[in-house]
């Protein structure tokens, strides 16, 4: 696969590419990438380092470890604002010294992963409440057969 053909190729994959020389520069991107973090255009992420854009990830050792996959971490748009991806990183074929990093975006994942979380802890509350409302009319329900006992029994 040539260059042009390999761009071309990181332009139609749907998961956010960047390709990152092994000074931690930023040496190619993808479509996908630039409307996950809300750049217009290629040239206002190439040449940067990849910490501007992946928050908390070193990339020192990186290579002896890789390849990588699943990995989640946190990319940050043009805003700043934080977004979870789930990323496979692996050696660029054309160019070895060139690390790819292959995101996609779990930020609704995430959301519904907490949205689930808060759903179980209403339930779990709701089955106590409802259990000690149980035991409590079970025992006015014996408070009241005692008493109807109680007054057959002195008539």
């Amino acid at each position: 696969m040539g260059a042009d053909q390999e761009k071309n190729f990181l332009d139609s994959v749907v998961d956010g590419v960047i390709v990152v020389d092994k000074e931690g520069r930023i040496r190619e991107i993808n479509q996908a990438t630039l409307d996950l973090l809300g750049y217009k255009k290629k040239e206002d992420l190439l040449l940067l380092p990849f910490e501007k854009i992946c928050k908390n990830f070193s990339l020192k050792g990186l290579r002896e470890k890789i390849p990588l996959a699943e990995q989640v971490l946190m990319y940050l748009n043009k805003d700043g604002k934080e977004i979870p991806v789930s990323v496979n990183i692996f050696d660029r074929v054309l160019y070895p010294d060139d690390t790819i990093f292959m995101a996609r975006d779990i930020s609704k994942i995430k959301e519904l992963i907490a949205e689930l979380t808060r759903s179980q802890e209403e339930l779990k509350t709701s089955y106590t409440e409802l259990k000690v409302s149980k035991d409590n009319l079970v025992r006015s329900e014996k408070l009241a057969y005692t008493g109807r006992i109680a007054a057959s029994i002195a008539h």
